[in-house]
């Protein structure tokens, strides 16, 4: 591990070391080599690895207590009458991504 010190970065603290675009691609890279690597379907466990990466996105780059169902929101364009779910449920872009999960 050429270049990283014991703890397995490159140096000083994380935040500083690789931009927001570079964590994305690795994050969603990551993602994707995975789904394709276990032949994993569009739904289930790859819906629940892109709210991950999703997830982390958000906690690191925009609010670091930001919530899955903020996640959701800000990540997903979701239309929850089309999911049999009130349009001011403000936690249906959450349920529709967990409903994806758990196809």
């Amino acid at each position: 591990m050429s270049g990283y010190n014991e703890q397995g970065r490159s140096g000083g603290r994380f935040a500083g070391l690789h931009t927001q675009k570079e964590i994305s691609d690795a994050l969603n890279w990551a993602a994707d080599a995975i789904c394709e690597a276990a032949e994993l379907p569009d739904a289930g466990t790859r819906d629940a690895l892109n709210l991950l990466v999703n997830a982390v996105g958000q906690r690191l780059f925009t609010d670091p207590e930001m919530t899955l169902e903020q996640v959701a929101a800000s990540c997903y364009e979701t239309y929850p009458e089309d999911h049999g779910y009130d349009e001011d449920d403000s936690e249906a872009p959450l349920k529709i991504v967990l409903d994806w999960i758990n196809e």
